[in-house]
């Protein structure tokens, strides 16, 4: 959560003045702190107040505040306040999810994660191995709160719950995720997401597509599940093409004459390593999609390469020894 000695008292700090400013409003509030593992290993800070009329409540992960008091761009005071207004924005419209075989039916669908980097929390949620080391895990959608989607990770109890095998869940998730909908944008539309002026986009030529949902959120499991999707990239690509997997919320596809899986495995490396969140990564291999419309990791590509080198490096004249 915190890497410092500083961002822990500052959490603490956070915490208690938020719990004070509440406690003001509120007689009957309760507020709890809590360790929440999320995608990737990663454990968030959780601030959780309930009213005792409450059967739900908002969870406010604290990491953004207290960056923002550390950054001198809020005082304690205002990054209180605003856990405040986040609370009361959020915990009226709560409601509790009913949980069952009917509602499961349009409510589950598929998110794309990590297979090792999410080891241990795998061990009891049902999971689906796609290509190389992602996966799809289920989450259950609990309606709009704001302008994000409330949802869980399903586990083995929900399973029970939903009175539904792994594998039947899985079918109505996935048909419900491909249902949903996903885009496919020109590279230009995501350079310019990310604040690159017009004038340098101007001329360029970029014959990469950049595919997501709606939302923008998780939407990098569309190239996994959907064949028509994968079709539709490769008409418009107007050939085979690499997919490199820039976040769990989207990923580019490249024409296969645009580089070549080792290559492309350094610059996911490095974009992982440099330009996303710990979070939010999805894989370090890229991923090929033929005319067979299949999609497949690259890295028993590289191992073969590998072991052919290994092979002609052993058959070369061994230097002799003076």
């Amino acid at each position: 959560m915190y890497a410092t000695i500083i961002e822990h008292n500052v959490a603490q700090d956070l915490v208690t003045a938020s719990e004070a400013k509440l406690k003001q409003k509120y007689d009957d509030i309760n507020c709890q702190r809590q360790q929440m593992p999320k995608n990737n290993g990663i454990v968030k800070d959780a601030f959780i107040p309930r009213r005792s009329e409450n059967q739900v409540a908002p969870t406010i992960y604290l990491e953004p505040y207290v960056a923002g008091i550390i950054n001198g761009e809020l005082t304690l005071d205002e990054a209180s306040e605003l856990i405040v207004d986040a609370y009361e924005t959020h915990a009226n419209g709560m409601k509790v999810p009913v949980i069952d075989h009917e509602t499961a039916k349009t409510s589950l669908y598929v998110v794309a994660v990590n297979r090792s980097a999410n080891a241990e929390m795998l061990r009891d949620v049902p999971h689906r191995d796609v290509a190389g080391d992602v996966t799809l895990v289920m989450r259950y959608n609990c309606g709009n709160d704001g302008d994000a989607r409330a949802s869980f990770l399903v586990n083995d109890g929900v399973l029970g719950q939903i009175q539904m095998t792994s594998n039947e869940a899985f079918d109505v998730a996935v048909k419900n995720t491909i249902n949903d909908g996903f885009k496919i944008d020109s590279m230009d539309v995501l350079l310019r997401r990310m604040g690159m002026p017009e004038e340098m986009l101007e001329g360029m030529n970029l014959p990469m597509k950049v595919v997501t949902n709606e939302a923008g959120i998780d939407g990098a499991v569309g190239v996994f599940i959907d064949e028509q999707l994968r079709e539709q990239i490769h008409d418009e690509l107007g050939s085979d093409f690499y997919v490199l997997p820039s976040s769990r919320h989207e990923v580019i596809c490249v024409p296969d004459y645009m580089g070549d899986p080792e290559s492309l495995q350094e610059m996911i490396c490095s974009v992982n390593a440099n330009e996303v969140a710990a979070e939010d990564v999805l894989a370090s291999e890229p991923f090929f999609v033929g005319k067979n419309l299949k999609i497949e990791s690259c890295v028993e590509q590289l191992d073969d390469v590998a072991e052919q080198m290994d092979a002609i490096t052993e058959q070369l004249p061994r230097a002799a020894h003076i």
